[in-house]
């Protein structure tokens, strides 16, 4: 049944990356939205946070995401701004202990960052360019300490 589900989660995602426009170009309001959620990606709480607050966070950030990239970002965003927040949702929700989470949380992450990297200034709006580094410098720090800690394992 896991290895199912994980299965069509592949699929579904692999899904949602191929609809996505092939250029760096983000139509209408899905530029807000992509910002806006990065925004509250990044924002999961800082290092003096309590962990299980920080889990808790972790676990409902992405709430919702494939919904709301349908909805709202559905052939609007590049690819890569889907994937990202795929990919970093995917370690948060491993992190969180959540049905579907990634058993490989860092290597989710590092990822997510990669695909980050395609936000820069002059390809993607300013706001995209902006909510991408909020996100890139949570992420970098939660790897730094997951490595620090334990070496990135859950």
């Amino acid at each position: 049944m896991i290895r199912s589900r994980t299965i069509f989660l592949t699929i579904a995602a692999a899904g949602l990356i191929a609809a996505a426009p092939a250029g760096d170009e983000f139509k209408g309001d899905s530029a807000y939205v992509w910002s806006a959620r990065s925004l509250r990606m990044a924002d999961i709480g800082g290092g003096d946070a309590d962990p299980d607050d920080i889990r808790f966070a972790l676990g409902r950030v992405c709430d919702g995401l494939t919904g709301e990239q349908m909805r709202h970002e559905w052939g609007k965003v590049p690819a890569w701004a889907l994937s990202s927040q795929t990919l970093i949702c995917s370690g948060y929700d491993g992190w969180a202990g959540k049905y579907g989470g990634t058993r490989q949380p860092c290597k989710m992450l590092e990822r997510g960052l990669k695909e980050l990297n395609h936000a820069q200034p002059g390809r993607a709006p300013d706001q995209v360019v902006a909510a991408a580094a909020r996100l890139r410098m949570t992420v970098v720090n939660m790897l730094k300490a997951a490595n620090a800690q334990r070496g990135c394992k859950l």
